[in-house]
């Protein structure tokens, strides 16, 4: 395998979003994980169960498809939006 594990999902990578300031990545493995990383460092900030992923277009929302339908969760805090 090539590059650092800290980029590494343990299957293969169904979806990946950037952030529309570039700052942050977060990818969905076939694992049904998702990964929210600083895009500079690699560094994981956090993960949840989930198999989608996208970036509203201002870059304050992530919305995470999971088996139970789609979770809005705000990107400053990690929290899961009412």
């Amino acid at each position: 395998m090539l590059g650092s594990h800290r980029w590494r999902h343990w299957n293969s990578v169904a979806d990946v979003a950037l952030s529309p300031d570039g700052k942050l990545v977060a990818s969905a493995g076939a694992e049904g994980r998702v990964v929210l990383r600083e895009t500079a460092t690699g560094k994981e900030l956090a993960n949840w169960k989930g198999m989608g992923v996208r970036f509203a277009p201002d870059g304050a929302s992530l919305a995470v498809l999971d088996e139970t339908g789609v979770r809005l969760l705000n990107t400053a805090d990690l929290m899961e939006k009412a």
